[in-house]
């Protein structure tokens, strides 16, 4: 499953609290990607029955979904999910290194 969200929140402070959201509902991280300062990818794994709060606890983190889905899986079958928060800023994007490839 993929799930969009987009914030005007500083970037660290709202991975922390998408990471604290996750784990509330029963969740763990399994991967992420930072993309900038602009962008931010988490894949993790939570119960079906946990997403519809998750996505309420990042509403209420100011970091509400885009294109919230109709209907959350039901029971509590682990569900794969990638979540794509835009950070939403006036500044420059945050210039990373990219190693060269050989």
């Amino acid at each position: 499953m993929r799930l969009e969200a987009a914030t005007r929140r500083d970037q660290a402070p709202a991975l922390h609290d998408i990471a604290d959201a996750i784990g509330a509902g029963g969740g763990w991280i399994v991967n992420h990607q930072l993309y900038s300062n602009a962008m931010a990818m988490i894949a993790f794994a939570i119960p079906g029955d946990a997403l519809a709060g998750l996505a309420d606890r990042l509403a209420a983190a100011e970091i509400p979904l885009v294109g919230r889905p109709a209907a959350w899986p039901a029971g509590s079958r682990e569900q794969q999910v990638q979540l794509v928060v835009t950070f939403l800023h006036e500044g420059p994007d945050l210039a990373r290194p990219v190693p060269a490839f050989g």
